[in-house]
């Protein structure tokens, strides 16, 4: 359909490790109309440090209010501060912790153009179900229907780069034939990409 089109196919030997600083430079010094790449390829581009740091800051003060607001409510029910829901916060918590101080080492060590660097000015994603397990951080995880709570690295890696984007006034289209299958968090999840 659009026969001069400008564009950039990933294949296979451009994100392999040694080929990927020349291909993410290829497309920074280039004006591409569009780059087209699966989900595994895409996931090699990394976040922008700044959007991840921010973003892992944020989630770790919800976690940390959380905590609080269940220990809070335990003691008014009587119930012990040491309960299931209580300790999977605090493992929540001292994993977000971890998180955090290896991408502060990890963004010491890199020297990769991020995804930041790209000039992208809209992120068109194709099947955007498989990034539906977006960490929810709730008080409420006894709830039926909230889904996977916990939520995938993979989610988590698009929710910064979206993130980014949205801070930066460009846009996002996600694609799906099935935005909601299975909990109602999906909808939720979908709204904050």
């Amino acid at each position: 359909a659009y026969t001069n089109a400008n564009l950039l196919v990933a294949n296979k030997e451009d994100l392999e490790k040694n080929n990927r600083e020349k291909f993410f430079g290829k497309i920074a010094t280039n004006s591409y109309d569009a780059i087209i790449m699966t989900h595994s390829q895409f996931k090699l581009l990394p976040a922008p440090y700044e959007t991840v740091k921010e973003q892992i800051q944020e989630d770790l003060k919800a976690l940390e209010e959380m905590l609080a607001t269940q220990k809070e409510i335990a003691e008014q029910q009587g119930k012990s501060t040491r309960g299931f829901s209580i300790k999977a916060t605090e493992e929540k918590i001292k994993n977000f912790e971890v998180r955090l101080k290896n991408l502060n080492q990890e963004n010491k060590k890199s020297k990769s153009i991020d995804f930041g660097y790209l000039g992208i000015d809209l992120l068109a994603v194709d099947e955007s179900h498989t990034y539906k397990n977006l960490i929810i951080t709730t008080s409420m995880s006894d709830i039926s229907g909230l889904g996977n709570l916990a939520g995938s690295q993979q989610a988590y890696d698009m929710f910064c780069k979206t993130k980014f984007l949205n801070d930066n006034n460009n846009k996002v289209m996600f694609l799906t034939g099935t935005p909601i299958s299975n909990s109602i968090t999906e909808l939720y999840t979908i709204q904050r990409y």
